[in-house]
């Protein structure tokens, strides 16, 4: 193993071959006592190892199932990271499961960042302390005395750096080195108690940047023999806390916290540890509670491998120590203590501490320049919280946020000088600019005399004849065009530099307009997207799952498309298989009906899949679902679903354009908190602020220009509205956001997927299977929500816990059947990724109908009319938020 570490980190820490790491884990219980003892400090993280062991003669390394080994769940991966807290290093090995989720937080490991995290941070600094070495740095986190000499080694005889250690040995550390180093200031105090260190009788000195490492902070899982050395900043101990917490107290920290984003999930975790602890007495081990996970293990090991009773431990113990409120603090301390132009560095593990950074750098944003052309001031002070006070800085991120080994995220933040003027504002009126309210979503059927008229561009499909206006029209801007490219070439402008002219641009574009519409052109447009291919995702692993009940019984496609996913099905039923699919998309239909003529066992069903239950009356062994959106509808213009400047169209958005309203016409009827209702629940990654931003720039852009004509247009002014946001999610764009927000709304999806599930198990027998591939955000959820409320417990579960709070914890103890998901979530091979791009979201989920093991609860009341994952929107409800105990003193 010593041998062995050295070459892994040559090649960048990517992970082992898969022979070397099947001999890994197949010798570490013969090598383990001797590498402990090599090493100093082994911690494992693990699903199926739940321990960490300190002290090198107390090292007990349980035995790797073999299960895991055949399943593939160990990943092929070990890390080896050196630590530099001591004078011999420390190492931390991780074993990562396969099974993971992208962008899910690591199996618990030794605390301290990766070595990867540590270079990049590094290489953030390096231009600042070459272009200022005689400046004040501080690190707010410090925990390597390694990092500490790399900063002095690179400044100048005058530069200062300031240093904030919390846990004893870490400040003996730092102070030792001050003692060599006149340079360093090593202060005795936590995250966020910054503002204490200054005087109050001279002014403090600015620094130049400011580093805030929160993987060095985070807590490190106690062993059995203790951690001396640890630092104990909350008044009480978990052990303490959970004695006189509720469960609706407990869920919310594990949801708020934890890995799991699951409201019920969470209040089962929470009831069932609250009982076991009434029982047993109060936990005084990290064993105890991995105990009580092992009880509810079948609710969550498919979905969140990387549970584990460290994990838990983690999250109360963050909440104990206020870490979100020292983050804020040592934030808000950084900025006011930075000089202008200066930098803040800040290092990020987990979701809620990018949230928390997230959310300052909104706080103290400033707004674009075409948001304030369309805002007036006290409107902006209401959106822009900077603007109702008189710091006379902004944060802006100085650069995109760089992703690290061990999935830590380094954000980059900026001071600048503020350039909006500033207005006062009631707090009680910006409060309410950030409410949400749902609007009602438009019938299908809608017409659309009764809506406003919007853009010619909208006619697309329809028999429109050339007026004398419009011939006159099309003459001035051929003669404008030709006159503008010839004053272009005479100041020396090549072709492609012509093609970039805005105004040249905008005339093309009007003609592109006026001849996309007629029947001509919709004949055209539909015969293109007919022989357009369309990939479909998941294939073999969907039609494989889908399938298993047997090949001669009847099934279900509800979103038919092109027939990818249904002719691969058609291929392997028997003679006396049947299959009926589902689409609203005219030209989805059409192609279905050719495949209908030539295979009798094929039916198309020209409807919403929602109302699966009202077309089939029979009973079936299995439905597929498809939540994409396909090619040929992206490529289709006059669909309007493209942001892409190439594909400009009609606003658009309907699935199905004979029925409902399209997105021009519907942005005419909401308003503000409406609009920002929908960006906020059917957008990715928006939260609240950014919904109400982006809803408000949207419709006083609209008030200023008139209604929103083509995509471009639409795409140009999001582009417009928030210039900047490309920097914060370097993967995404504003307009991929607000088209597929929209269009989810306005085609009811979120609606649809929901009913459609409740649908499909109502008409599955027995042991049938629903296979879903989802691709945007808030569709698992969706999946989830289903699964959670018609689960069955364990018996244990309903031994001991009461009839009514097994009913709220498991709403589906009461219904005719029991879901059950089958296998893992499975994601899209890397060659499959690299072949076809948009498959890189999609995930697979196959949930089965069957019968409940236990007898079922009937209540002698009727039992109300719930609506889809109505379980899980309650559980939501009940959380509380504890109240956090005062920290305790150094």
């Amino acid at each position: 193993l010593q041998d062995r570490q050295r070459p892994w980190q040559r090649r960048g820490m990517n992970g082992l071959e898969p022979a070397v790491a099947d001999w890994f884990l197949a010798s570490w219980s013969v090598c383990a006592p001797r590498f402990q003892v090599a090493m100093g400090n082994v911690s494992v993280g693990c699903p199926c190892v739940r321990e960490s062991v300190r002290s090198p003669g107390a090292l007990s390394v349980p035995e790797l199932p073999h299960a895991h080994h055949e399943q593939g769940v160990v990943g092929a991966r070990g890390l080896m990271q050196e630590d530099g807290d001591g004078a011999d290093g420390c190492t931390s090995l991780d074993l990562q499961a396969q099974g993971a989720q992208p962008g899910s937080p690591l199996p618990p490991a030794a605390s301290g960042a990766s070595p990867l995290a540590a270079d990049a941070l590094r290489e953030a600094l390096r231009p600042l302390l070459a272009g200022h070495p005689d400046k004040l740095f501080v690190d707010c986190t410090a925990s390597k005395a390694a990092t500490a000499q790399w900063i002095l080694g690179q400044l100048s005889p005058k530069g200062r750096l300031k240093v904030f250690a919390s846990s004893p040995r870490t400040l003996a550390q730092a102070q030792q080195l001050a003692c060599e180093d006149a340079r360093l200031e090593a202060l005795p105090q936590r995250l966020g108690d910054g503002a204490s260190s200054a005087s109050a009788d001279a002014p403090p000195e600015p620094a130049r940047a400011v580093v805030v490492d929160m993987a060095a902070l985070d807590p490190a899982v106690p062993s059995a023999g203790g951690d001396e050395d640890a630092e104990v900043s909350a008044s009480v101990s978990v052990t303490e806390w959970l004695q006189f917490t509720t469960a609706a107290e407990l869920s919310w920290v594990i949801s708020t916290y934890g890995i799991m984003y699951d409201a019920l999930l969470c209040e089962r975790v929470a009831e069932v540890m609250l009982l076991r602890q009434e029982e047993n007495g109060p936990f005084t081990s990290i064993g105890q509670i991995a105990a009580v996970l092992e009880e509810l293990s079948p609710d969550f090991e498919l979905e969140w491998p990387f549970l584990c009773a460290e994990w838990l431990w983690r999250a109360i113990s963050v909440f104990l120590h206020r870490t979100t409120h020292q983050l804020r603090t040592s934030l808000e301390w950084a900025f006011e203590h930075l000089e202008m132009n200066g930098h803040c560095l800040v290092v990020c593990v987990r979701k809620w501490e990018v949230e928390a950074v997230r959310s300052f750098v909104e706080d103290h944003q400033e707004s674009s320049p075409i948001m304030r052309s369309l805002l007036g001031c006290e409107r902006l002070a209401e959106l822009y919280p900077l603007l109702s006070g008189s710091r006379g800085y902004a944060v802006q991120l100085a650069a995109s946020p760089v992703q690290c080994e061990g999935r830590a995220l380094l954000q980059v933040l900026q001071k600048v000088p503020c350039e909006s003027p500033t207005a006062k504002v009631r707090t009680s009126s910006a409060v309410a600019s950030l409410e949400l309210v749902e609007p009602q979503a438009p019938a299908f059927g809608a017409s659309l005399s009764e809506m406003p008229s919007i853009c010619d561009a909208s006619k697309v499909g329809e028999d429109a004849e050339w007026n004398p206006a419009e011939l006159e029209e099309l003459e001035r801007l051929k003669e404008n065009i030709l006159l503008r490219k010839e004053e272009l070439k005479t100041g020396g402008l090549s072709l492609s530099q012509q093609k970039k002219d805005p105004q040249l641009a905008k005339w093309v574009s009007r003609i592109n307009q006026m001849f996309k519409r007629g029947a001509a052109y919709k004949e055209k447009i539909d015969a293109r997207c007919r022989d357009r291919i369309h990939v479909p995702v998941l294939l073999s692993e969907a039609v494989q799952a889908l399938l298993a009940p047997g090949s001669d019984k009847l099934y279900v496609d509800c979103t038919f498309g092109r027939g990818g996913h249904t002719k691969l099905i058609l291929s392997k039923l028997s003679a006396s298989g049947r299959l009926k699919a589902f689409d609203v998309d005219p030209l989805a239909v059409q192609v279905g009906h050719s495949l209908a003529q030539s295979d009798p066992r094929f039916e198309i069903i020209h409807r919403p899949f929602g109302e699966i239950a009202a077309a089939i009356a029979e009973p079936v062994a299995g439905v597929l679902l498809d939540t994409g959106v396909s090619t040929p509808q992206l490529r289709d213009a006059s669909r309007g679903f493209s942001y892409n400047h190439k594909r400009e169209g009609p606003l658009d958005l309907r699935m199905d354009q004979s029925v409902g309203l399209p997105a021009s016409a519907w942005l005419q009827t909401v308003g503000t908190a409406e609009l920002a209702w929908v960006l906020f629940t059917c957008g990715h990654s928006l939260d609240r602020t950014v919904a109400t931003r982006v809803a408000e720039g949207i419709l006083q852009w609209q008030r200023k220009h008139g209604p929103f004509s083509s995509t471009c247009q639409f795409a140009g002014a999001l582009d417009e509205l928030m210039p900047d946001f490309a920097q914060e999610y370097p993967r995404l764009s504003l307009p991929q956001i607000v088209f597929a927000a929209l269009r989810t709304f306005l085609n009811r999806e979120m609606e649809q997927l929901a009913t459609v599930l409740q649908g499909a198990f109502d008409r599955l027998e027995m042991h049938g299977r629903v296979v879903v591939v989802t691709f945007a955000k808030w569709e698992p959820v969706v999946v989830r929500r289903f699964l959670r409320d018609h689960e069955e417990p364990r018996a244990d579960c309903m031994a001991f816990l009461p009839s009514m709070r097994l009913e709220e914890l498991y709403p589906g103890i009461s219904g005719g059947y029991a879901v059950l998901r089958v296998g893992k979530i499975q994601r899209p091979t890397f060659e499959e990724v690299s072949a076809n791009g948009r498959s890189r979201s999609a995930t697979l989920h196959v949930l089965e109908k069957v019968p409940h093991e236990w007898p079922v609860m009937r209540s002698s009341e009727q039992q109300p009319v719930r609506p889809p994952g109505w379980g899980s929107m309650a559980a939501t409800a009940r959380l509380v938020e504890p109240p956090a105990p005062p920290p305790r003193a150094l």
